[in-house]
């Protein structure tokens, strides 16, 4: 992909292909999640598409995996429990944020708090800091809400940067480190379509700032390495996607694919 508009490659395709895929950051590898038996696992490979591996045979579903700044970690949502329905489907719940080195030789559990469901792990560009989107598990009111959470890799806990009724989720750092950019729908009806606006604050969870006013399903806000634009998914309905790019300050908003080059179907 271009930065002014599609130039699509395919690497991985057909029924099997899931997940979320990370370049390393030298642009040399690909880590992404594939179904293999019913279960999400992490596989890598050149960037090109050659050199397929499986990096972790694991009994739990692992999907959402990218690079540490330096490219010799890889962190990932693992999923612990898999729960099977009385009137037929499954689901995998328990997730928790889990650490490997590039070659998957070993695997550390960084939290214990048994998500019902995370947003993509994502490393601060100077390697101290986890940021993803969290959903805690219910309090027995059937209410289910996001929230950003900030694990300290030194200090080895996880903090929760919001709190509320909000529904915050997909967050990302900036390429300084200094901000979030993440997708809320603070202010808007939960039980009406649209308003998953995107928003930045700073890593103490202050300084919230609104960036969009779309009044759409806004995803996966992330910024350009160069911190100038950020590019997210807009979410039509029905499994069909737009990506759009912005200036980093919320201006200059323009779709750059459409529903025919992104889609579930």
């Amino acid at each position: 992909m271009t930065s002014h508009g599609v130039e699509i490659q395919s690497l991985s395709s057909g029924a099997d292909a899931a997940g979320v895929a990370a370049y390393s950051p030298d642009g040399r590898y690909v880590v992404y999640a594939e179904l293999v038996g019913g279960r999400s696992q992490l596989f890598t490979m050149n960037a090109d598409g050659s050199n397929k591996h499986r990096l972790i045979h694991s009994e739990f579903a692992d999907t959402y995996p990218s690079y540490s700044p330096d490219g010799k970690w890889i962190v990932f949502a693992r999923a612990y429990l898999h729960r099977s329905y009385s009137l037929g489907g499954s689901s995998w719940n328990d997730v928790d944020i889990c650490l490997t080195p590039v070659d998957g030789t070993s695997c550390k559990r960084l939290t214990r708090s048994r998500f019902y469901g995370i947003s993509a792990p994502y490393f601060s560009p100077d390697g101290r800091y986890i940021v993803f989107g969290g959903i805690p598990r219910s309090t027995g009111t059937g209410t289910f809400r996001a929230h950003i959470v900030l694990f300290d890799i030194r200090a080895v806990t996880a903090n929760m940067l919001t709190e509320g009724q909000s529904i915050e989720y997909y967050p990302a750092f900036s390429p300084t480190g200094d901000r979030i950019v993440y997708v809320t729908n603070r202010g808007y009806d939960p039980h009406k379509p649209g308003g998953y606006e995107i928003w930045t604050m700073d890593l103490g969870g202050k300084n919230a700032e609104q960036l969009t006013y779309l009044r759409k399903n806004l995803q996966a806000p992330y910024y350009f390495p160069d911190g100038k634009s950020i590019l997210f998914v807009v979410d039509l309905g029905d499994e069909n996607y737009e990506l759009w790019r912005m200036d980093a300050e919320g201006k200059n908003l323009r779709r750059i694919a459409g529903p025919g080059v992104f889609s579930g179907h």
